[in-house]
């Protein structure tokens, strides 16, 4: 728990320290986000050279949070056993308020488009369950706050180095899709214009609320990619980039229910507010 409560409030530093682990060609500036130069835009793109495909084949990732390293990572639960997966430790112990296992769409994959393609790039999704990657992401997460952390609660970034991270060198190649679940969110700027000029919205998020990415700060809407209704894909109208960010909008700035998954398909073309953004 006192892991837990220095992640929260340490979450940016931390990944930035982190990042300073792997080459630099792959690190954003200091962001603390990885990105491979390939992913890169050397322009700004519109949503519809976004290309997006279905894999039902993919192989479950060889990675699941439930290896040895991972042990020092679980509580003792009631029974004296370790905890066997991460996710079922932070329900028991740290659950925030907002904690569903829900189906979400896993990046497989990203590719620029052909040159004579109207893609920019193109993305190869899979599925997968939220808390596969809570038990991968937050594993990682909690690893590097376990070592960065001194006995007086100060942050110490000598100690996160690679031999105190067991976890994340099984995992070392950030941008191996296969081997581990990398949930797919999205995240939008939204600009509000009015006579005293342009600002925009941030949205920092509660580590008391929030499952990932407790205490920093986004652009608002961001959401998870995943579906809207009981339809899986590519079937499903919910696997396009622009409805996941209108329910977004809906759901954070309009203060409608959300689509939770367990429904009937948004009508899309005929239900407000999408009829209008659409």
């Amino acid at each position: 728990m006192r892991t837990r409560r220095f992640l929260g409030s340490h979450r940016a530093e931390l990944t930035r320290q982190v990042s300073r682990l792997y080459p630099e060609p792959i690190r954003l500036g200091q962001t603390g986000v990885l990105m491979p130069p390939e992913w890169r835009l050397t322009r700004p793109i519109d949503l519809g050279e976004v290309e997006l495909n279905w894999r039902d084949d993919a192989d479950r990732p060889r990675a699941t949070g439930g290896e040895r390293e991972t042990r020092r990572l679980r509580p003792i639960a009631d029974s004296g056993r370790e905890y066997d997966r991460y996710h079922r430790a932070m329900r028991d112990l740290a659950r925030p308020r907002l904690f569903e296992n829900r189906l979400c769409y896993r990046l497989l994959d990203v590719l620029p488009g052909e040159p004579a393609s109207p893609s920019a790039m193109v993305g190869t999704l899979g599925e997968m369950c939220y808390f596969d990657m809570i038990d991968v992401g937050e594993s990682l997460a909690h690893e590097a706050a376990l070592v960065g952390v001194d006995h007086h609660g100060n942050l110490t970034p000598d100690r996160i180095v690679w031999q105190n991270l067991p976890f994340r060198r099984l995992l070392r190649g950030p941008f191996a899709l296969t081997d581990y679940p990398l949930l797919t969110s999205v995240s939008t700027l939204t600009i509000r214009r009015s006579d005293s000029g342009a600002s925009f919205f941030l949205l920092r998020r509660d580590p008391g609320k929030v499952a990932i990415a407790g205490g920093m700060l986004s652009v608002f809407p961001t959401g998870v990619f995943q579906p809207a209704s009981v339809l899986r894909a590519p079937h499903s109208p919910d696997f396009d980039l622009w409805r996941n960010v209108m329910r977004e909008y809906s759901e954070e700035f309009l203060g409608n229910p959300e689509h939770d998954g367990g429904g009937a398909p948004v009508d899309y073309e005929n239900e407000e507010p999408f009829r209008s953004l659409r």
